[in-house]
């Protein structure tokens, strides 16, 4: 099974980095070829690496038994750790502040595998599940497989091609290939994502649209749950046969939706592909000092029309949703051993200690330190926490 970087087990091979604090001329890249051989990689010293395109999994050598974690962040690889990439899309590919060299022998892809699929029309890439206390704020990304996501409990609110679809305990709803997309909740919140193709299904009828699951899938999906949580004998197969179950009777819904998608006129696919670009951009500038007027100037409009879209589409102001996204990630650089509330606020730009404490006070009504506090006692508390994908 491919963990998530937030795992605590990650914490004996490396730690979540903020690559943005190495220059673009600091970085080599190098493209994943999906070859016979997965290159391993070990250094005497820490290296820092990151997803620069598609879907990448690090493979950890641990004592000759492979550890599978999910790159869709900067780390920093302990020294001496053997590590190795390999893609589960084409067009992949990595960067380090480092040479790419790898001076042990290479493992051979067929003892890898890369999915919890055999057949090559069915494929299972990740499956995560979160149980955000609080709510959560994903930057997004996007990918070649199709990501089906379920609402356990609480309420989930997606974005994609400038239309957002709330999801409700319950329901659920498919994005597709190459669609990039951004979830976040104001409350707890508790969801599954499973990334996958089928190449001889017809999931169109799904994506971007939310449907209730049936009484018959909400079983699959319990069982699939249960079985995610137990550590068993073939436990990867059977996760497979329940999500390709599931699936199936998801097929089987029929195609009348929550959310009646209807044809949008010209002028309105225009003001979503603008709204879509915009968040793209404040996702991707995250850590610079970004203003209003530099993001309408990047997506090419007026900021008073930046303005009337973020109201329209999101119900927020530009300025709102800059300091949303740039306090959200505060909380997870706050998240780490070692890290003080002044490289935080450095990190994402602020000015000052004060100015960053009285934005992530006014929003969250606790101090950073506070916050940091009480997140890093709740992860001691829990010695296996469950895979989260967020960023």
């Amino acid at each position: 099974m491919i963990k998530h970087l937030l795992d605590p087990s990650f914490s004996q091979f490396g730690l979540v980095e903020n690559i943005h604090k190495i220059s673009d001329e600091a970085l080599q890249y190098t493209k994943i070829t999906d070859s016979d051989e997965m290159p391993i990689y070990c250094y005497p010293y820490s290296t820092y690496w990151n997803r620069k395109t598609g879907m990448v999994v690090l493979v950890i050598d641990d004592h000759g038994e492979q550890v599978r974690y999910y790159l869709d962040r900067a780390v920093r690889i302990h020294p001496n750790v053997r590590f190795g990439f390999y893609s589960l899309e084409p067009d992949s590919a990595v960067v380090g502040d480092t040479d790419f060299l790898h001076p042990h022998k290479p493992v051979a892809h067929a003892n890898i595998r890369k999915t919890l699929s055999n057949i090559p029309s069915f494929q299972i890439y990740t499956l995560f599940r979160q149980d955000a206390a609080g709510g959560l704020f994903f930057r997004g990304e996007e990918h070649s497989p199709l990501e089906l996501v379920y609402v356990e409990k609480g309420e989930l609110h997606n974005f994609c091609d400038g239309e957002k679809h709330t999801l409700h305990s319950k329901q659920f709803l498919i994005f597709g290939s190459k669609q990039w997309h951004m979830q976040y909740a104001d409350e707890d919140v508790r969801f599954i994502t499973i990334s996958f193709s089928w190449e001889e299904h017809d999931f169109s009828p799904f994506i971007n649209r939310a449907f209730t699951l049936s009484a018959a899938a909400q079983h699959s999906i319990h069982s699939l749950l249960l079985a995610y949580e137990q550590d068993t004998p073939y436990h990867d197969e059977y996760l497979y046969i329940q999500t390709q179950l599931l699936l199936l009777q998801i097929l089987r819904t029929p195609t009348y939706s929550a959310q009646a998608k209807l044809p949008s006129p010209a002028s309105e696919l225009v003001h979503q592909r603008t709204i879509n670009q915009a968040m793209q951009t404040v996702s991707e500038h995250v850590y610079d000092k970004l203003s209003v007027s530099d993001l309408a100037g990047l997506v090419n409009v007026s900021t008073s029309q930046l303005t009337f879209l973020f109201r329209a589409y999101l119900n927020t102001t530009p300025g709102k949703y800059i300091t949303r996204m740039r306090l959200e990630e505060s909380k997870t650089l706050l998240s780490e051993k070692g890290k003080s509330i002044g490289e935080v606020a450095a990190q994402l730009g602020y000015a000052s200690i004060q100015h960053f404490s009285k934005q992530f006070h006014d929003w969250y009504g606790c101090s950073p330190s506070a916050y940091a506090r009480q997140n890093r006692a709740r992860l001691n508390r829990v010695p296996l926490a469950q895979d989260i994908k967020r960023l």
